[in-house]
């Protein structure tokens, strides 16, 4: 069966929305490896034809289900589903991303504080989210942009959280 969902990260929001970047890298590695092109199927089959660890894939698929990248039938085939169902509503250039961690007491201070590190470091410049946006970052995934900076850039956005998140520790 020929997948229906693109491999853009896009997919894991609709435009205006942001995304739980930890959705994004989870859907990012499904595309990766293969796993994406495996779907739809279950746990055992998507393992075989993707090549990958049956225990591993099944941490992906649960995951990518638990956050509504997915969904799994009765017998349980998993099959990607977007969160915008319009293809045309579907944004293909501005991925937005949201920080959903408990911890997080502030979190348009949290998000402008790892926006402003990001800078700092020269990874990344106006990432911030939209002023009229729910706070988050915006992550610019035109023409211009390559799969693989947008990959490099992911690594920087995991530090960058776990130094605020750390911050916030010693604040409290």
């Amino acid at each position: 069966m020929v997948n229906s969902v693109t491999a853009s990260p896009s997919f894991v929001a609709p435009p205006g929305e942001v995304a739980d970047w930890r959705l994004v890298l989870l859907y990012d590695a499904a595309w990766a490896t293969g796993l994406a092109d495996a779907l739809p199927a279950t746990v055992a089959d998507a393992a075989d034809r993707a090549g990958l660890e049956p225990k591993a894939v099944r941490a992906v698929l649960d995951a990518l289900v638990a956050g509504g990248l997915a969904t799994a039938d009765a017998d349980g085939t998993v099959t990607l589903v977007p969160a915008a169902t319009d293809p045309a509503t579907r944004s293909t250039t501005s991925v937005c991303l949201k920080f959903t961690d408990p911890r997080i007491v502030d979190p348009a201070g949290f998000a402008k504080a790892v926006a402003r590190r990001l800078e700092s470091e020269g990874v990344a410049f106006d990432i911030g989210a939209y002023r009229d946006a729910p706070p988050g970052l915006r992550i610019w995934c035109g023409s211009t942009v390559e799969t693989s900076d947008i990959a490099a850039l992911m690594p920087w956005i995991e530090w960058a959280y776990a130094c605020e998140i750390e911050t916030q520790k010693d604040a409290a």
